[in-house]
């Protein structure tokens, strides 16, 4: 069985065997040039300090810097490293032990990797020109840019340099859901997003609440809500309802954000819209929905946690392979929405 995890300090001997046992299968060809001695020297110097970065860098867990391993059993038989850059993801490390190329490791690795990295900057990789790699990363959906990079070094025995292919790679984004607080400004994130990837936006409450708070038939707004998903090639939707089409609003998506902020900023923030639309309805609101405020409302925002994200959460669990997105702050949120 393969699984794949964040390395520990005791992963790091593995590690290093299989990054020096690619290099051998990839590298020690006629068409690159590169020797097995000259990899041994390379090693010589620099195994050391790279032994001592994994046992640094293994059991964290950054979000700009993520490094994970395959393993069979306790055996480390992949890794990958990607580097949040200024204005790019880099792919500093992928590497499967030669005794398991073309088992899908690689793709696990890659496809976990990604689903981590909460970055959605475009992702650059430079693997060596006349390698299998260049063919691999092509079907992950990368593409050539037409540059190419050449070593600053040439190896020590052959003199040979390793030529690098750059290649890009851009993450699509056609179905989020936002879901988090009353007053935490999902439709305005919504909005946001809308209008930043080209989608059309739809808010659960819209589709829950009748002119003048009446309110739908939870079973018609779940039709209506599987009608969205399947009629829309994108979308972003914001809401909870947890009882209608959640599964299949979680199965569609491809990114869940929850805003996850704090009980005060949540009630100042509905004061505030109440002021800003007093006596009127909000756009993300049917007709006749005047803002109110009571003390139903407030207990209502403080009971989230346990009466809804709690659940929401465990419903999640049931889908370890999506990208799910919390925030805790605003500031947070505003610094994602940069890097898009």
């Amino acid at each position: 069985m393969i699984t794949i995890s964040r390395p520990t300090p005791e992963d790091a001997e593995g590690m290093n065997e299989v990054i020096k046992l690619s290099w051998y299968a990839t590298y020690v060809t006629p068409e690159i040039g590169v020797t097995k001695e000259d990899i041994d020297l390379m090693y010589a110097k620099s195994e050391k300090g790279q032994m001592e970065a994994f046992r640094r860098r293994a059991g964290l867990s950054k979000n700009d810097d993520i490094t994970l391993v395959a393993k069979g059993g306790e055996k480390v038989i992949g890794i990958i490293r990607l580097v949040d850059f200024p204005d790019h993801i880099r792919v500093r490390t992928l590497y499967v032990h030669p005794l398991h190329v073309g088992k899908g490791i690689g793709t696990k690795l890659w496809n976990e990797a990604i689903r981590l990295m909460p970055s959605y900057k475009p992702v650059i990789t430079y693997p060596a020109e006349h390698t299998k790699s260049v063919d691999w990363y092509k079907k992950m959906g990368f593409v050539e840019t037409g540059e190419k990079l050449v070593g600053q070094e040439s190896m020590e025995k052959s003199a040979a340099r390793l030529v690098g292919i750059k290649m890009i790679f851009k993450r699509t984004i056609e179905r989020i859901l936002v879901m988090g607080r009353s007053g935490s400004g999902k439709s305005i994130l919504a909005g946001r997003l809308g209008e930043k990837f080209g989608l059309p936006v739809f808010h659960m409450d819209r589709l829950f609440w009748l002119p003048g708070w009446v309110e739908r038939p939870k079973t018609e707004m779940a039709i209506d809500v599987e009608k969205i998903l399947v009629d829309n090639k994108g979308w972003v939707i914001d809401g909870n309802y947890r009882r209608v089409a959640l599964e299949s609003r979680i199965r569609a998506a491809d990114l869940i954000i929850i805003l996850d902020f704090g009980f005060l900023v949540s009630i100042w923030r509905v004061l505030k819209r109440n002021i800003i639309h007093w006596n009127k309805t909000r756009p993300d609101m049917q007709d006749d929905c005047v803002e109110r405020f009571n003390f139903e409302f407030v207990k209502y925002i403080w009971t989230y946690p346990e009466r809804t994200l709690r659940p929401i959460e465990n419903d999640l669990s049931r889908f370890p392979e999506k990208t799910v997105l919390r925030f805790n702050s605003q500031r947070a949120l505003d610094r994602w929405m940069k890097s898009l």
